[in-house]
């Protein structure tokens, strides 16, 4: 009986201390231990999720940037080398298929692009020969006092698609700051939208030019530069701001002059510096006009380049003909392409997390 009794008190004593929990030592030690967990598992989770968005910020930024690169590299690679750049209308009266400062001549306005092209016409003194690099800048919207942003511009001709046609075109890339926090480069384009050559259109037909990038805060634009006829070591320029940079040899002031043998030769440039033809080479075309007789109309057409010596002269063919001789002066204009363009974009991602220097160099074949 008295086994039994014990046997019963033991059992209550088990039952007794299984019932009474933990203690608030354990509760306490436990909760830490949960906090420690949770607090790592969310670093872990914040962390990620940063890396990710990070990451993902920059795919974007790259992706963007690779959607403008290859459509300015597909059409800028096919460039039109020539020193008739903009649109022009011919006068029947003294035609020959070369741009005078007396026609009408229509293309797009690199400062307003979105301006209507036809109307009314452009001013002649304004005409473009040939691809030409705009240096620029402009003011931080947030912090006038730091550094301007870059803001190159360049205007060329080339074949782009329309509609699914091909067309010929000018073209113009830019950055437009309209919305200061929000800028975007744009291309904008003028073709001839009829047969005649007399319809001009933009596309969109608005002016309001097409988005390539979004968030574009700077973009300099540098050409590659050899002169063949010195020994200095080549390299990419940059146009500085309010500058510009037109691939045209060009004399306006009867800056040229022939010799008894038809030999030509410069007196001087209208661009301050220029490199006495060291950027054109045999076949490339010289368009020579009139200064004042004995040079005569005639006479005013482009003639092919037979060799270049190395003080820059000359010697030329026209379809057999001798180059007439004029020592009294002779107008000339000859377009040109560098062998590359390196453009280096400065994009903020749409969250504005991150600033990304994108660079690109862009080789012409066409030149």
């Amino acid at each position: 009986m008295k086994k039994n009794i014990e046997i019963r008190n033991s059992k209550f004593e088990i039952s007794a201390r299984s019932a009474r929990g933990v203690t608030l030592i354990e509760l306490l030690v436990a909760i830490g231990l949960m906090v420690v967990l949770t607090g790592s598992i969310s670093f872990v989770f914040v962390t990620a999720r940063g890396v990710f968005t990070k990451s993902e910020a920059t795919i974007q930024v790259y992706q963007n940037a690779r959607n403008a690169f290859d459509v300015i590299e597909r059409e800028l690679s096919i460039a039109v080398k020539t020193h008739d750049m903009d649109f022009f209308v011919d006068d029947m009266t003294t035609p020959n298929g070369h741009f005078d400062v007396t026609e009408n001549c229509f293309g797009l306005d690199v400062d307003k692009p979105g301006a209507k092209p036809d109307d009314p016409a452009k001013n002649p003194a304004d005409y473009v020969h040939a691809m030409t690099i705009y240096g620029d800048e402009y003011t931080d919207p947030v912090n006038p006092a730091r550094r301007p942003h870059k803001s190159d511009k360049i205007y060329f001709k080339s074949l782009t698609t329309v509609r699914g046609k091909t067309r010929a075109a000018l073209i113009l890339y830019k950055i437009d700051t309209s919305e200061p926090r929000k800028p975007i480069l744009k291309k904008y384009i003028l073709y001839r939208s009829d047969l005649t050559g007399t319809g001009l259109a933009q596309d969109p037909a608005d002016g309001s030019g097409q988005d390539l990038c979004l968030y574009v805060t700077d973009m300099k634009i540098e050409y590659y530069f050899d002169n063949v006829l010195d020994m200095k070591a080549p390299g990419f320029y940059e146009v500085p701001a309010g500058q510009k940079k037109m691939f045209c040899y060009s004399g306006t002031s009867g800056q040229g002059s022939t010799d008894a043998d038809g030999v030509f030769s410069t007196m001087g440039f209208d661009e301050m510096g220029a490199d006495n033809f060291g950027q054109l080479a045999a076949r490339d075309r010289v368009f020579l006009y009139d200064a004042p007789a004995p040079w005569k109309t005639e006479y005013s057409t482009d003639y092919l380049i037979d060799s270049i010596a190395t003080d820059g002269k000359l010697t030329f063919s026209k379809m057999g003909m001798p180059v007439p001789v004029s020592v009294a002066g002779i107008n000339f204009r000859a377009g040109y392409l560098p062998s590359a363009i390196r453009f280096t974009l400065k994009i903020i991602d749409t969250r504005g997390m991150q600033v990304r220097t994108i660079t690109r160099v862009v080789r012409i074949q066409s030149r």
